[in-house]
C-alpha cells in the first residue's frame, strides 16, 4: 500500500551496508560481511518490489512504451555510475562517496514522495486494478473457485517462464568472474563488456517499447532467447578477445530486452484482468533470486563450474524460446474461456 514510502525508507539499509564496507579493513571483517549481506538484501527487497508496484499502478495502455523509456533511463544511470564510479574512488574520500550516494538517492526519491502526499487521498490510489468483467463474474461461489484455479495456473506458468528468463540476470557477474579468472588484473576489460551490455540493453528496450505499440513482439521473443543463448554460450571461449566478447554480449543484451519487455507486459496485462498483478510481480522478483542463487551455487563449487554455468544459461534460453509461445497461447485461452464463462 505504501511503495513510495518504502523507497524513501530504503535509505536506512542502504546507508548501513555502505558503512559496513569500512569494517572489511578491520579486525571485525566477518561482522562487516554479515552486515553487508543482511542490509544489502533488505535494501534490494525494499527497492525492487515497490518500483514494480508503482509502475503497475500507474501505467495503462501504453505500458510497453513507458517501460521501454524507463529501462533506457535505468541503463543510462548504470552507464553513468560505471563511468563516474572509478573516477570518484580515485579522487574522493570513501566517506564523501557514501554521503554523496545517499544524497543522490534521497533526491531521486523526493518526486515519488511528493506524488504520494499529493494524491494518496484519491480513491483508487495504490490499489491493484481488476477488470469489471472479473468482478461481475465473481459473484457466486463457482466463479470464485474458477477464479482461484485459473489465477493459480497463470501465476505458475509465468513464474516458470521468469525463472528461465532470470538466468540472464547472472550473466554479467559470471562473465566478470571468468574474465578475472583468466586475467586477474583485467578490471577495465570487464567494465567494457558491462558497458556494452547495458548500452545495448537500453537501446533494445527503447526500440522494443516503440515496436510493441504497432507490431507483435512474439517473433522477437521467440528468436531472442536463441540469439542470447548462443552469444552467452560462446563468450567464455572468446574471452581472450575482449572487444569481440563485448560485441556478442551487447547483441545478447539487445535481444534480451525484447524478451524481457514482451514477457513483462503480457504478464501484467493478463494478471491485471484477474486482479493478481501484485502476486505476479512478487513471484517475478522471487524467480530472480532462485535463478541467481542456483548459478551462484554452481560457481561456489569451484572455478571448473564456470563453463557449465554458461551452458546452463544457454539451456534456459532454449527452454524459454520453446516455452514462451506455448505459455502465451495457453494463458490466453484460459483467460478467454474464463471471461466467456466457459468451463476452465
Amino acid at each position: 500500500k505504501y511503495p513510495q514510502l518504502f523507497l524513501v525508507l530504503r535509505i536506512i539499509p542502504f546507508l548501513i551496508y555502505s558503512l559496513s564496507i569500512f569494517l572489511l579493513d578491520t579486525s571485525v571483517m566477518l561482522l562487516g560481511v554479515v552486515f553487508i549481506l543482511i542490509f544489502y538484501s533488505l535494501s534490494e527487497v525494499m527497492g525492487g518490489a515497490p518500483i514494480d508496484y508503482i509502475f503497475s499502478y500507474n501505467t495503462g495502455s501504453k505500458s510497453s512504451s513507458s517501460l521501454g523509456i524507463i529501462r533506457v533511463m535505468e541503463t543510462g544511470g548504470t552507464l553513468l555510475a560505471m563511468l563516474m564510479g572509478g573516477l570518484f574512488l580515485d579522487y574522493l574520500n570513501r566517506w564523501i562517496l557514501i554521503v554523496l550516494s545517499c544524497v543522490l538517492y534521497l533526491i531521486s526519491a523526493v518526486p515519488l514522495l511528493i506524488y504520494y502526499f499529493k494524491y494518496h487521498k484519491i480513491s483508487g490510489f495504490n490499489i491493484e486494478s481488476t477488470s469489471n468483467a472479473t468482478l461481475s463474474l465473481n459473484k457466486n461461489k463457482n466463479r470464485q473457485i474458477q477464479h482461484r484455479m485459473i489465477s493459480r495456473e497463470i501465476l505458475k506458468n509465468y513464474f516458470v517462464m521468469y525463472v528461465l528468463l532470470c538466468f540472464y540476470d547472472f550473466t554479467m557477474t559470471l562473465i566478470s568472474l571468468y574474465i578475472f579468472r583468466v586475467n586477474a588484473t583485467s578490471y577495465s576489460l570487464s567494465a567494457y563488456v558491462q558497458m556494452a551490455y547495458n548500452g545495448c540493453y537500453g537501446m533494445g528496450s527503447f526500440v522494443a517499447g516503440r515496436m510493441d505499440q504497432k507490431h507483435d513482439l512474439a517473433p522477437m521473443a521467440i528468436i531472442g532467447p536463441i540469439i542470447c543463448g548462443t552469444c552467452i554460450g560462446l563468450s567464455p571461449f572468446l574471452v581472450g578477445n575482449v572487444p569481440l566478447v563485448a560485441v556478442i554480449i551487447g547483441i545478447s543484451g539487445f535481444f534480451e530486452s525484447f524478451v524481457s519487455l514482451f514477457l513483462y507486459t503480457r504478464m501484467v496485462s493478463r494478471c491485471k484482468i484477474l486482479g493478481i498483478s501484485n502476486e505476479a510481480l512478487h513471484l517475478r522478483r522471487l524467480s530472480t533470486y532462485i535463478s541467481q542463487g542456483a548459478l551462484s551455487f554452481m560457481c561456489v563449487i569451484g572455478p571448473f563450474m564456470f563453463i557449465p554455468a554458461f551452458f546452463a544459461i544457454s539451456l534456459a534460453s532454449g527452454l524459454l524460446s520453446v516455452g514462451l509461445p506455448k505459455n502465451e497461447e495457453v494463458s490466453r485461452k484460459m483467460l478467454v474461456d474464463y471471461l466467456q464463462e466457459n468451463s476452465v
